[in-house]
């Protein structure tokens, strides 16, 4: 099983409202962690996910957050990265 898999927000009001309940969850900032994730886009312009924000739903460990999620949780999109 991945470390991590991904949500997307097509909102940047919605994946702040997600980390904050993901911050309120694990008690962060703590002495462990400063917060759950930074804020990443789709960059490549040609994705149909283009401009959505991306979540990381990692799945092992302290911070496991699998049971966060109720559904939309997906393998990374090498498509998210911009072209070089």
């Amino acid at each position: 099983m991945p470390a991590k898999r991904y949500k997307l927000y097509a909102t940047e009001s919605g994946w702040d409202t997600k980390h904050a309940a993901l911050m309120t969850h694990f008690s962060m900032p703590n002495d462990r962690a400063t917060r759950y994730a930074d804020k990443e886009v789709v960059a490549n312009e040609s994705s149909d996910d283009h401009g959505k924000y991306i979540m990381p739903v990692v799945q092992e460990g302290p911070y496991d957050a699998r049971d966060q999620f109720s559904s939309g949780v997906v393998d990374w999109n090498s498509e998210w990265n911009a072209p070089l």
